[in-house]
């Protein structure tokens, strides 16, 4: 008995891929995703938001009054970060980044409301 145990061990052992064959693999670098994002400012107060591809290849810098949301499309490639900044003393209200995945999860576009 222990011996069809071990013979379908093997057999078993001997199907699994370990995932880590890279002649097969070939690394396609990542196409450009244009990501939709608005910035819904409900407060009293201006705010600047700079976002940018974590690369750095593409950066987006805007003034968003208040009361007032604004809409931009940033390029990226693998990851988005956004900046926002009170204005008048230049407090740091979000400071965060988002990979592709989320954002392609929800469907190329963000929303984000500040309350400066």
């Amino acid at each position: 008995m222990a011996k069809i145990g071990m013979a379908l061990a093997l057999a078993l052992l001997a199907g699994c891929e370990d995932g880590y064959d890279n002649e097969e693999e070939s690394e396609t670098p990542l196409a450009p995703r244009v990501v939709h994002v608005t910035i819904d400012n409900q407060g009293y107060q201006y705010v600047s938001v700079h976002l940018e591809d974590a690369d750095g290849r593409d950066r987006v810098d805007v003034s968003v009054p208040l009361r007032t949301a604004v809409s931009v499309d940033v390029t990226m490639l693998d990851r988005l970060r956004i900046c926002v900044v009170r204005d008048w003393d230049d407090t740091l209200l979000l400071n965060d980044s988002w990979g592709r995945s989320a954002l392609d999860a929800m469907g190329g576009r963000l929303y984000l409301t500040v309350y400066p």
